[in-house]
């Protein structure tokens, strides 16, 4: 065989190899490969949503176990729920004049929205994922009774949010004027049918409020007791002497025993000492002498003058003399 006709039958071979190769490569290989890559695709895209899938499913979990925990879903209950709490809580305390507020504040957006977290898109941002509603208890009692009530709002399972606290000691009384602002949240769609049962502070809580509450601070401390000097001895006043002044006339009267006996009495009294007497006509008393007695008079000698005194007239008076006989 020439070498031509070799050389013939090896370009046809080599042509006849490329074109196999070609028409490989075009109609088997290339779809193959494309195939291939979509069939990745897919499934990466099939393992992303059923990553979705059991992300929701967990998070949907998560939210009724949150929700759980709430006292509604829906603003009505929830408000009429948090008074009835608040008002349980402040009597169970043992505060005194206890008032309960509690109302809707709306829907609010989500609060890592409201950071600013960038992870949020701009419809997750701007939907409302809960509402709000806030209360307030005020009341007063002891200071171990306001902690008491303070423990048992900490240890409820339902959400809530601290805005404010007050103790203020209450005037001229040994008690404290507690006043709470909070608020809590609901899902409406995953909120519960029933509120969670109460709970009970833990021991330590408990005892804490009772020993903090045994050394009432609000209460100021008593002054120490400082020692005193005896008072001088002073010397003793002799007592003043007596005076006619303090003695007044309460009564003139008259007794008769039968037609011709006639006896006239005139009643004093001390105002100062209490002390009684009586005189009849010609007793000394004092330095004054009942001389005469007529019908609601009495005159006394004193000092060499005559003097007419009546009821209520102390002894001591000068300004009325009996008309001349």
């Amino acid at each position: 065989m020439s070498r031509r006709v070799i050389a013939m039958i090896s370009a046809g071979a080599l042509a006849l190899l490329a074109g196999g190769a070609w028409t490989y490569e075009s109609a088997i290989a290339a779809p193959l490969r494309d195939a291939r890559a979509r069939r990745n695709l897919l499934v990466a895209e099939i393992e992303k949503r059923e990553k979705e899938v059991r992300d929701h499913r967990a998070t949907v979990k998560e939210l009724k176990e949150i929700g759980g925990t709430m006292l509604g879903r829906d603003a009505e209950s929830v408000v009429h729920r948090l008074r009835v709490a608040l008002t349980s809580l402040g009597h169970e305390a043992g505060l005194q004049d206890v008032v309960v507020d509690s109302r809707a504040k709306g829907a609010v957006r989500n609060p890592a929205a409201q950071a600013g977290v960038t992870a949020f898109g701009e419809e997750l941002a701007e939907r409302a994922d809960m509402s709000v509603v806030a209360g307030e208890l005020k009341g007063e009692g002891k200071l171990d009774d306001v902690l008491r009530a303070l423990a048992l709002l900490e240890s409820q399972p339902w959400p809530k949010r601290v805005s404010g606290v007050s103790l203020k000691p209450v005037p001229n009384a040994d008690r404290v004027a507690l006043s709470v602002s909070l608020e809590t949240a609901f899902f409406e769609d995953f909120g519960p049918m029933e509120p969670p049962p109460r709970a009970t502070p833990a021991a330590d809580r408990i005892e804490l409020a009772s020993l903090v509450g045994l050394k009432n601070v609000f209460r100021a401390p008593a002054p120490e007791a400082k020692a005193q000097a005896e008072p001088p001895i002073r010397p003793t006043e002799a007592p003043s002497a007596p005076s006619l002044a303090d003695w007044k006339v309460t009564g003139i009267v008259e007794q008769r025993s039968d037609d011709t006996t006639r006896k006239a009495e005139v009643w004093l009294s001390n105002a100062r000492s209490g002390e009684f007497r009586v005189l009849c006509v010609g007793d000394s008393f004092l330095g004054a002498v009942l001389d005469a007695v007529a019908p609601d008079q009495a005159v006394f000698l004193v000092d060499g003058g005559r003097y007419v005194l009546a009821t209520g007239d102390h002894l001591d008076r000068r300004d009325r003399q009996p008309a001349p006989q």
